[in-house]
C-alpha cells in the first residue's frame, strides 16, 4: 500500500477499538512468547546450570545496552501518533529523519561504552571473555535502527507488521541458538543467533515502511520537531524508561553479581516462569500507548483507556502469578527438568516482584502518552536507587532480595495511583 493510500485510510476515521488492537498484538506476542519460552526451555536443558545463568545475564546486558533504543522507539511512537492524527505527511517524514539521526548518535555512544567498559563488565558478572560483551553491544547497535522502525509501526498503528517482527526475531533466536549450541558454541552461539535475528528483523521492518523511509530520506523541509519540547519530553522518558528497564531486567544481574553462578542459573528458571505474568500486559501496552497519545491530543478523556489497561494488563498479571505459585513445581519440573527444581523456592518472591512491576509499566506508558511523566520518573528512579542500596546491605538470600524489591515496587504503585488524579487535574508533570 502506498503512503497516499495509507494516509487516506487513516483520515477516514475507521478507528479500531482498544480491545481489537490489543487482541491482534496479543496473538502475535503469544507466538513470540511461545518461541521465547521454547528458547528458555531448550537452552536450559542443553546447557549446564552455570552456562544457562550466563546466557540470561547476557540477555539482560543486551537490554541495558538497548535502553536508549527503547526510549527512541517510544518517542518515535508518540510523535508519529501525534502527526498521524494531524494527517501531516511532511511532519511524519521530518520526525523519521530526525530520529534516524538520533539512532546514529546512539550507535556511536554504544560503541564507545562497549570499548571502555567491556573488561570491567566481564569481570563483574564472571564472564569468560569480553567478546561476549562486544556481542551484546553489537545486538544493541542493530537495534538502534530497529527502534525507530518499531516506533513508526506502533505510532501509525500498523499492528500486524509490528507483531510479525517479534515473531521473526524470536524464531531466529530459537533456531539459531539450538544449532550453534549443538555445534559447541554455548553462550557465544546464543549471541550470534541473536545478532542474525536482530538483523533480519530490521530488514523486515524496513521493507514494511520502505515508502516512509524513502520519503524521509528525500525530505528537504524544515525540522518540525520543537527541540526544547523534545528535550523536555525526552528527559522524563529517559528517566522513567531507564528506571523501569533497570527494574525489569536488573533482578538477574543483581543475583549474578551477589551470588554464585549456580544460584544465578537456578534463579533464571524461576525468573523465566515468573515473568509469564508480564507478557499479557505487553500486548495491552503496545496498543494502549499510541491510542492514548491520539485521544489526548484531541482533548478527549483518556481515563477509560487507562482503567482498561490496568484491568487487562495488571489484572492478568495477578491471575497468572496466583496460578504459577499453585502449579510452579510442576511447570518447572516439566519444562526445565529436575536440575532446576530448587527454583520453586524463588518463585513466590519473583511473582511478588513482577506483579507491581507490571502495574508500573502500564502507569509509565500512560503518563508518557499524556506527557505527565515527571512524578513517575522521580518515583521510579528513587525506587531503583533504594532497591540497589538495600540489596547491597540485605542479600543473605535471593528470596530476601526479591521480596524487598516487591515491597518497594508495591509502594511505588500506590504512590503513583494516588498522585495520578491530582497530576491529571492540575496538568502538572
Amino acid at each position: 500500500m502506498s503512503i497516499k493510500e495509507n494516509m487516506s485510510t487513516i483520515t477516514q476515521g475507521k478507528k479500531k477499538n482498544f480491545e481489537i488492537n490489543s487482541m491482534i498484538l496479543f496473538l502475535f506476542m503469544m507466538g513470540t512468547n511461545v518461541c521465547n519460552y521454547l528458547f528458555q526451555i531448550v537452552i536450559g536443558r542443553l546447557l549446564s546450570v552455570t552456562d544457562y545463568g550466563t546466557v540470561n545475564t547476557l540477555m539482560s546486558l543486551i537490554i541495558y545496552f538497548s535502553i536508549p533504543n527503547s526510549i527512541i522507539s517510544m518517542i518515535a511512537a508518540r510523535y508519529i501518533a501525534l502527526y498521524r492524527d494531524m494527517d501531516s505527511k511532511d511532519r511524519i517524514f521530518s520526525v523519521i529523519r530526525f530520529l534516524l539521526k538520533c539512532g546514529v548518535v546512539i550507535t556511536v555512544i554504544i560503541v564507545l561504552l562497549s570499548l571502555l567498559f567491556a573488561a570491567p563488565i566481564a569481570d563483574l558478572f564472571h564472564l569468560d571473555t569480553r567478546l561476549l560483551v562486544y556481542g551484546c553491544a553489537a545486538i544493541a547497535i542493530i537495534n538502534a535502527s530497529a527502534a525507530v522502525m518499531y516506533g513508526i509501526l506502533q505510532g501509525l498503528q500498523f499492528f500486524f507488521p509490528y507483531g510479525i517482527q517479534g515473531v521473526i526475531n524470536a524464531v531466529c533466536k530459537l533456531a539459531g541458538s539450538i544449532l550453534l549450541i549443538l555445534l559447541g558454541y554455548k553462550a557465544g552461539g546464543v549471541i550470534a543467533a541473536m545478532i542474525i535475528g536482530a538483523a533480519l528483523t530490521v530488514l523486515y521492518c524496513a521493507f514494511c515502511i520502505r515508502g516512509y523511509l524513502a520519503s524521509a530520506a528525500r525530505y528537504k523541509g524544515e525540522n518540525v520537531v520543537d527541540f526544547k519540547e523534545f528535550i523536555r519530553f525526552a528527559l522524563g522518558m529517559i528517566i522513567a524508561q531507564s528506571s523501569i528497564t533497570a527494574l525489569t531486567n536488573g533482578d538477574i544481574l543483581l543475583v549474578k553479581a551477589l551470588f554464585d553462578d549456580t544460584v544465578a542459573g537456578t534463579y533464571s528458571s524461576a525468573m523465566v516462569i515468573g515473568k509469564i505474568a508480564m507478557y499479557v500486559s505487553a500486548a495491552v501496552v503496545a496498543a494502549f500507548f499510541p491510542m492514548v497519545v491520539e485521544e489526548h491530543s484531541k482533548g478527549h478523556d483518556t481515563g477509560r483507556l487507562f482503567r482498561k489497561a490496568l484491568l487487562y494488563g495488571g489484572g492478568s498479571s495477578v491471575i497468572m502469578a496466583l496460578g504459577l505459585n499453585l502449579l510452579g513445581r510442576y511447570v518447572i519440573g516439566i519444562l526445565f527438568g529436575q536440575k532446576y527444581l530448587a527454583a520453586i523456592r524463588y518463585l513466590p518472591a519473583v511473582c511478588m516482584f513482577v506483579v507491581p512491576l507490571t502495574f508500573l509499566t502500564v502507569i509509565m506508558n500512560y503518563v508518557l502518552a499524556i506527557d505527565r511523566a515527571g512524578f513517575f520518573a522521580v518515583s521510579a528512579l528513587v525506587s531503583a536507587v533504594i532497591i540497589l542500596v538495600s540489596a547491597g546491605f540485605f542479600h543473605t538470600d535471593v528470596v530476601q532480595v526479591m521480596t524487598l524489591c516487591g515491597i518497594i515496587l508495591s509502594a511505588d504503585v500506590i504512590a503513583n495511583l494516588g498522585a495520578l488524579p491530582i497530576i491529571r487535574k492540575t496538568g502538572k508533570a
